[in-house]
């Protein structure tokens, strides 16, 4: 018998639409076609400026990173900060994934290691870092190369979700374009394809937007201003004789000092004749105080100190301090922005490996992980310091625990430290401690009584 819209629902039919709303609700359904989405069809690049604009920016931008020295130091500084002392190391807990990650990062043809101030400088120069992937079919090792800013023409995204980029049209050599696909675990294993990093992009935008540009045009009038006054200061240099003579020898001075004389002659004057020479006045004083407001405009654009370029003006160590710590959770902002880069990456390349046969088990996120050094030194000086704070309270906390003679209260109070701590204590463990501390109290005991024996 066929059920018709006016019959009433069945109690299952009822549990089963109520099982899949509830299974819905505890992990959605990301597909492109998914209903969630729909609020977010618009809104692609909304708040992104022309391309046109983009481009000239980015022209801007690297022109100022070639020709400024101030925009050229703010680049390199934090490309340095970034990268650290030692670079950037990929490691896993997994052997395997690790020796992967070793021989993807070392291989001649990515050279991690030279290729990643090059990428970090681009990111930071451009606000947006596009980087195109290759995979060898039998090796299963994939292969890396940054493309220029200029090349990349328009990014396509996801009808139904703008922040899902599908796919990148890139300009081709001889005036055609390509497209390259955004880089998904469904793709084909050896097919090419893109990535994409973007820094300081506002909600809506599908670019970037680079960290020298709230600062450009405040550099290049700095620049500009430094030379008009270097020109000025030139003619600093120069001056003019003013000779003071009576009224009536007016003409004849004129006609004998016609020939200004040289430097170092001899001249012979009577008491009527002053002489003055007068050099041009450009009130280089009074441009001081706007020069030093431009500067500090130009490095609150850039998010850098001014003594990290030599001016400690008002400077005191105090001050330092609160300053470079703003400037410093900046720069571990971008750092992690330029890590999570790396491990999509690294991770591309692992699935396209567990794909080829090249791995065994397929890489997660978490499989993944970086040694690079910290932001500051103060990072090291306050892990050491919770390290030694945790040996000695690890010692008290011996030293206590053997004082409790009662086993389930050691127990309870060692689960609730080891919870505290974030440690991960289980039963099995506490029963295993629990072992060793009653062999360690029978080996006392057997001390004691071999002591008492003996004397």
């Amino acid at each position: 018998m066929t059920r018709t819209d006016t019959e009433p629902t069945t109690f299952r039919a009822r549990v089963a639409t109520a099982l899949h709303r509830l299974a819905l609700a505890i992990r959605p359904n990301l597909a492109d076609n998914s209903p969630i989405w729909h609020a977010a069809t618009a809104g692609a690049g909304i708040t992104d400026q022309p391309r046109s604009v983009m481009t000239r920016e980015r022209k801007r931008a690297l022109q100022g990173y070639r020709e400024n020295s101030m925009l050229y130091r703010a680049v390199e500084l934090k490309v340095d900060h970034l990268i650290g002392d030692d670079g950037i190391r990929p490691g896993s807990p997994s052997p395997e994934l690790e020796r992967f990650l070793n021989r993807f990062w070392d291989h001649p043809e990515n050279d991690m290691d030279a290729r990643l101030p090059v990428i970090a400088a681009e990111q930071i120069i451009a606000g947006d870092i596009f980087v195109l992937m290759f995979t060898d079919g039998l090796s299963g090792m994939s292969y890396l190369r940054p493309l220029p800013y200029d090349m990349v023409l328009d990014i396509e995204v996801s009808p139904t979700d703008f922040e899902r980029e599908v796919a990148f049209i890139v300009a081709a050599g001889d005036g055609t374009t390509r497209r390259y696909p955004a880089y998904a675990d469904d793709l084909e294993p050896t097919a090419e394809c893109v990535f994409h990093g973007k820094i300081n992009a506002p909600v809506g935008s599908l670019w970037g937007q680079s960290d020298l540009a709230t600062a450009l045009d405040e550099a290049t009038a700095y620049k500009q201003i430094l030379k008009d006054r270097s020109r000025l200061h030139w003619a600093m240099r120069l001056f003019n004789w003013f000779v003071t003579v009576p009224a009536g020898k007016v003409a004849e001075a004129s006609a004998k000092y016609a020939t200004p004389p040289q430097s170092g002659s001899i001249i012979v004057k009577s008491e009527s004749e002053q002489w003055e020479a007068i050099t041009p006045n450009i009130r280089g004083g009074d441009a001081a105080q706007d020069l030093f407001a431009l500067r500090l405009d130009i490095l609150a654009g850039l998010g850098l100190p001014p003594f990290w370029f030599g001016d400690v003006t008002g400077m005191n160590f105090s001050t330092a301090q609160i300053v470079e710590y703003n400037t410093f959770r900046n720069l571990k902002r971008k750092q992690r922005a330029f890590l999570h880069l790396l491990r999509r990456v690294l991770l591309a390349a692992g699935h396209r490996a567990y794909v080829l046969g090249a791995l065994r088990k397929r890489p997660t996120p978490e499989l993944i992980t970086f040694n690079v050094a910290d932001i500051t030194q103060d990072d090291d000086e306050r892990i050491a310091a919770a390290w030694r704070d945790l040996a000695a309270g690890a010692v008290d906390l011996s030293t206590a625990l053997a004082n409790l003679h009662s086993p389930a209260l050691r127990r309870a109070l060692f689960g609730q430290i080891a919870s505290h701590i974030g440690l991960e204590i289980t039963d099995d463990l506490l029963d295993t401690m629990e072992e060793d501390y009653a062999q360690y109290e029978r080996e006392q005991r057997r001390r004691e009584e071999r002591k008492l024996a003996g004397t």
